[in-house]
């Protein structure tokens, strides 16, 4: 599996990428009007403006609709089995990058320069790429490899607040689920206002070493999807509103409720879950995610990959630091750490 490279200058970004590059292919790159403006002189030395595909930013741009529109333009631009696609951007860039390029002629090389903490700390890492369907995030995708995934930290300087704390809750969960030291370090950096090149690369390479360990996801890898059960349910809710919530939001959100869950089913130390709750509820809007009716969750939540034999399973906490995959739990199991969590939250 392709480990992502941390490249810290200018200089190094021109080096690795050269270095990845196959020597004559065509060259083309897909970025949002966000990373187009801000980082694709970047590479002025490999892309030209012109061989630039452009999407909208945000989740929106994850669908059928816009993956078909690209295979016609590189098919309009002569791409021929060959060319190269570099995906500059953050996690919807590079998830839907990596699917048009995975599918376009049966799979061309794409390579992932994420622009965003998110996409550095975890979406750019790993194989996957993806489209929502409707409201249903990350329906359709394959595993496909990145030629290289490069970690250019100085990105990271025009990214909003908000986002930098989007990205922070996946190395949290990296933390929980892996390595305590790294979820001690990351709150760490959170309280000083944000984490550095080194926590950054560290969750990059814990993503790396779970999913190299099980690529078909058969497996260990099932640990990272701690939080995001409930939370790809209310990212999906949030994405038919007009409320402003993040990826990050809705994981940190969605790790609130499987702590609690993973009292009931892992006994998990209550001291423990405490400390966590507390923290993430320090951190992220954790009130405002969970102010949604459970049963609209709860009918998002039937649409989940992770459902086996109409029975959910989850990835829970035996303790910080150490996750445990396929624990099967009740609609009663979920419902009432759900409330738990509100009850826990709102005291």
């Amino acid at each position: 599996m392709t480990k992502p490279v941390l490249v810290r200058t200018a200089e190094a970004l021109d080096d690795a990428l050269r270095a990845a590059l196959p020597a004559g292919a065509q060259l083309f790159c897909l970025a949002d009007m966000h990373t187009q403006s801000l980082w694709l002189p970047a590479l002025g030395a490999f892309v030209k403006e012109e061989d630039c595909l452009l999407t909208a930013p945000g989740e929106g741009s994850k669908s059928v609709e816009t993956s078909n529109r690209l295979w016609l333009e590189l098919a309009g631009r002569h791409a021929d089995r060959h060319a190269v696609l570099i995906n500059l951007g953050g996690g919807v860039i590079t998830d839907l990058g990596g699917w048009v390029a995975s599918t376009y002629k049966r799979g061309i090389p794409f390579i992932h320069i994420p622009t965003s903490l998110l996409g550095m700390a975890d979406a750019a890492i790993g194989g996957k790429t993806a489209l929502n369907a409707g409201p249903v995030k990350n329906l359709i995708g394959t595993l496909a490899e990145a030629r290289a995934i490069l970690i250019h930290p100085p990105f990271l300087r025009t990214l909003p607040n908000k986002e930098i704390r989007s990205g922070c809750a996946e190395m949290l969960t990296h933390g929980l689920i892996w390595e305590a030291a790294h979820w001690e370090a990351v709150t760490q950096a959170m309280e000083r206002g944000a984490p550095g090149t080194d926590e950054v690369y560290r969750s990059a390479c814990i993503k790396w070493e779970i999913a190299s360990a099980d690529p078909q996801e058969t497996g260990v890898r099932k640990l990272l999807n701690f939080g995001h059960t409930v939370g790809h349910a209310l990212e999906a809710h949030f994405l038919d509103t007009d409320c402003a919530v993040t990826h990050g939001d809705a994981i940190s959100a969605g790790m609130v409720v499987e702590t609690v869950l993973s009292e009931h089913r892992l006994q998990l130390d209550p001291a423990a879950s405490e400390n966590v709750v507390a923290r993430l509820l320090h951190f992220f809007p954790v009130r405002e995610c969970l102010s949604v009716p459970i049963d609209r969750i709860l009918g998002f939540m039937a649409h989940d990959k992770k459902i086996n034999a109409g029975t959910q399973h989850f990835s829970l906490l035996q303790s910080p630091g150490h996750g445990v995959y396929g624990v099967p739990c009740t609609t009663d199991e979920i419902m009432r750490a759900w409330h738990e969590a509100i009850r826990r939250i709102s005291a």
